[in-house]
């Protein structure tokens, strides 16, 4: 068994410190897979809004850091520019919370439309989806064109993650219909892929003197590498306290950190390497600098593969105090302390109530008694002052005769 157990604390009360603990938290400048965009663009059609704004519409590419490998990105932030900055994989709580205003709200349809629009869906079966569809017209000629399809499938995202809309008069009969067709019913909304590579450290608490985790690393590919920067004393370990390898660690694995009290409050970080993860479509790419620098946010239309790295900070709180109130001699536990009599010292029991009141008093005059009585003195005192009474009358009406 692992030291960690031996530092437990069983059966303390804890009081004294703050009841929130620290949050460990996974930093998102450390994401894990990053690119920047490259030079390949396919160009739509100029779009007006129904605003009367006029955008550019484009599939761009992003190359992923240290890989062949591309993907295929759309825009989801109508009001920034597109910029040759490092761009990070982020989970779609993390988009810029200034950018497309609708983004949150709508996240699930617009990977809908990546799943079934173009690239991911080839020209003929689009085509074939759009004609076959109840919310909008047949295609013009039958078939979308490369340039009718990117234009509508990028207008299709922007109504969703800036809330903006096509003019109908200013479109071209394909591009509205296709747009029609990905932003009406058939549209029901597609879930979140998972990352190429995380730390799982949501919602996860602890203090020095415990088990802080549980940490858990998920990746689609194949982990080759788990760095930890920790405190001396502080080791990682499984549920019960036992002393795990970092080396041995797969996809999936849930550890702790087993920190002594001695060590107080502090902080570790988790580097984690991982080969040949594969990057879902649905992913967001945010800029690594976007507060200071904010460019326009992407989102993989197709799949890449490369390899990831990600690192996140793990933080805990000081040792709680343990306030057991200390133990007196021959002190019990309230189940073995013996009733006891009052003492002379002591109260009584609470005086008894009107009703136990008569109740005794009853029970009093059914008792036998034990000692002298009063009642016949007090019988013999009345009748010699009745006696006396009856002879002072007489004296006087002798002394009248």
């Amino acid at each position: 068994m692992g030291s960690g157990l031996a530092r437990m604390r069983a059966g303390a009360a804890i009081a004294g410190v703050s009841a929130t603990a620290l949050l460990m938290t996974a930093l998102p400048a450390n994401a894990a897979t990053h690119g920047k965009l490259g030079d390949d663009k396919t160009w739509g059609n100029t779009i007006t809004l129904d605003n009367g704004e006029d955008f550019r519409t484009v599939l761009m590419t992003l190359n992923l850091a240290d890989s062949s490998s591309s993907l295929s990105v759309y825009c989801v932030d109508i009001e920034h520019s597109a910029k040759p900055v490092r761009m990070n994989e982020r989970d779609w709580d993390d988009y810029p919370s200034d950018a497309g205003v609708t983004f949150n709200e709508n996240r699930e349809q617009i990977n809908w439309i990546l799943h079934n629009s173009y690239p991911r869906v080839g020209l003929d079966d689009l085509s074939g989806a759009v004609n076959a569809s109840d919310d909008g017209d047949d295609l013009k000629h039958g078939k979308l064109s490369k340039k009718a399809a990117i234009t509508a499938t990028q207008a299709a995202i922007w109504s969703y993650s800036d809330d903006v809309a096509l003019d109908p008069d200013a479109s071209r009969h394909d591009v509205m219909a296709t747009y029609n067709y990905l932003t009406g019913d058939a549209n029901q909304g597609t879930a979140q892929p998972e990352a190429s590579l995380d730390i799982h450290t949501d919602e996860v608490t602890g203090h020095a003197g415990e088990l802080v985790g549980p940490v858990t690393i998920t990746t689609n590919g194949e982990i080759s590498n788990v760095d930890l920067e920790l405190p001396d004393g502080v080791e990682i370990a499984d549920a019960g306290g036992e002393v795990l390898d970092p080396a041995e660690l797969t996809a999936g694995d849930e550890f702790y950190l087993d920190v002594p009290t001695s060590v107080g409050e502090g902080s570790a970080e988790i580097s984690v390497d991982a080969a040949k993860t594969e990057v879902d479509i649905g992913r967001l790419f945010v800029a690594a600098d976007y507060e200071e620098n904010p460019a326009q946010s992407l989102i993989a239309a197709s799949t890449g593969s490369t390899g990831s790295e990600h690192t996140a900070t793990v933080s805990w709180g000081p040792a709680q105090q343990e306030t057991t109130p200390p133990e007196t001699p021959g002190s019990q536990t309230p189940s073995e302390t013996p009733s006891q009599a009052p003492t002379e010292t002591e109260s009584a029991a609470p005086a008894p109530s009107s009703e136990t009141n008569e109740t005794v008093e009853q029970e009093t005059e059914d008792l036998a008694y034990t000692g002298a009585s009063v009642i016949a003195p007090a019988l013999i005192g009345v009748g010699l002052l009745a006696a006396g009474g009856v002879a002072v009358f007489l004296v006087r009406r002798r002394q009248k005769a």
